[in-house]
């Protein structure tokens, strides 16, 4: 370990954090571990590029083992929870907690990643209390964007304050599953939430609080609370297709049609609000495209 800045009660163990890289040639700090963090035989083996402070995190044998990104609070807590992650991961507050969630027991990592410049904003917890997961590149940004959710996400998508907060899989199944070449939506299996590249972006709560499944296409709820609730309390077989819902509370009002309804709306519909009542021309199971779900 070479002057690694190290908190109370820390790298305790055998070699915890032995050929630990901290100050680079110019001197300038390159991992900075806090307190109660990296105990355990070789916890913190070879850590890099972990400029920011992290707490509470990487207590397990191997369990930062040549980690080279940014580590959160309260995270990598198992035997080689982290082991498997590629240079330049971002691992949120309190995530990677157990064996599954961001690595496989044998060390090799879940098809379940992290990806450039997604979840870069662990001070506002961004991605804290994420379960297993993949996050493409530049998504979930922002405060508590995907927050306690259980889910995969697609590029760019889930961009705002609280935009994907709490959006989960279905009754039962604490999984979601967001983008990446999702099939037709008609093909869709019950209890499973999908959303789009370039979807679930606003200034806040574009897709939150959705619990029981949700299926969004790409380029649609892009606008604050534009899904927001969608399926909250009610059935799994809501569906949003591509190039939908685009505008502040565009469908907010869909999450009122109770248990026993499931919405969907089409391709290219439902992009404006109608200024009253008699304007709305949705029909749930039509197919479209419609101007207006909601009114203002």
């Amino acid at each position: 370990m070479r002057d690694v800045p190290v908190g109370s009660n820390s790298c305790v163990g055998e070699i915890a954090c032995q050929y630990t890289y901290a100050i680079d040639e110019n001197s300038n700090v390159r991992v900075a571990i806090g307190d109660n963090s990296c105990n355990a035989r070789g916890a913190c083996v070879g850590m890099d590029k972990s400029v920011i402070p992290f707490d509470n995190s990487c207590n397990g044998p191997g369990a930062c083992n040549n980690f080279h990104g940014t580590m959160g609070n309260g995270s990598c807590n198992c035997e080689g929870c982290c082991r498997c992650l590629p240079s330049n991961s971002v691992v949120p507050n309190n995530s990677c907690n157990s064996v599954g969630q961001c690595c496989e027991s044998n060390g090799w990592p879940l098809q379940n990643k992290i990806g450039a410049g997604a979840c870069n904003t662990l001070a506002e917890d961004s991605c804290s209390f994420l379960q297993t997961a993949t996050i493409g590149s530049g998504s979930c940004v922002g405060s508590k964007a995907c927050y306690d959710s259980s889910m995969n996400v697609g590029s760019n998508s889930c961009i705002g304050s609280q935009a994907c907060y709490r959006v989960r899989h279905g009754a039962g199944q604490m999984y979601a599953h967001i983008g990446f070449g999702w099939p037709p939506y008609e093909t869709f299996e019950t209890n499973e939430a999908l959303i789009g590249n370039d979807s679930c972006n606003g200034s806040i709560n574009a897709c939150s609080g959705n619990l029981r499944g949700l299926a969004v296409g790409n380029n649609s709820c892009n606008g604050n609370y534009a899904c927001h609730g969608y399926t909250h309390g009610g059935r799994n077989e809501k569906v949003i297709g591509n190039n939908s819902c685009n505008c502040p509370n565009c469908c907010l009002c869909l999450r009122d049609l109770g248990r026993s309804v499931s919405a969907t709306v089409p391709d290219n519909s439902c992009n404006s609000l109608a200024p009253d009542a008699d304007s709305i021309d949705w029909v749930n199971g039509g197919n479209g495209p419609y101007n207006h779900c909601c009114t203002a």
